[in-house]
């Protein structure tokens, strides 16, 4: 069983990792019934952010209201990145999201191409990568895969 204060404690280090803050709108992509989801949830809550709530995720849905909403912020999965990548790359003229400042991502590695096309998709998001177990409260550590601010990208 996970205690609210464990919940709780996790939250300031996805602040200081990613930066969220008061203006983000964040688009939930993972379910809240996921520890991902839902410490992804106390923390906009700890900073003020905005919540953008998805029945269930769907690509084409993602990619409207991260226009509609101005999304600066968003939860992956390697499965999720690789349908908005799909998607966006097949079925739309215009290739980038330039709204999405900050990606963090579970659930597995990201390939050089993924992290690639990512990049390209949102130029002027950060990408982090997160490891963590539902055990743990979600996310134990951090790594840094690009730095818009600095003009990092880590290969792999």
């Amino acid at each position: 069983m996970l205690s609210h204060s464990a919940l709780i404690v996790q939250s300031p280090a996805k602040i200081a990792t990613v930066g969220y803050n008061e203006d983000d709108v964040y688009m939930h992509t993972a379910p809240l019934g996921h520890v991902g989801g839902l410490s992804s949830a106390l923390t906009m809550l700890m900073v003020g952010g905005c919540h953008v709530l998805m029945p269930k995720f769907e690509a084409k849905l993602a990619f409207e209201a991260i226009e509609e909403y101005r999304v600066t912020s968003l939860i992956t999965v390697p499965t999720i990145m690789s349908d908005i990548i799909s998607l966006i790359r097949t079925k739309y003229t215009r290739k980038e999201l330039p709204t999405v400042k900050k990606i963090l991502k579970g659930g597995g590695n990201l390939s050089n191409k993924q992290i690639k096309n990512a990049t390209d998709i949102f130029p002027n998001a950060g990408l982090f990568t997160a490891y963590g177990m539902t055990e743990g409260c979600s996310s134990l550590t951090f790594m840094t895969l690009k730095d818009p601010t600095k003009q990092i990208t880590v290969e792999k």
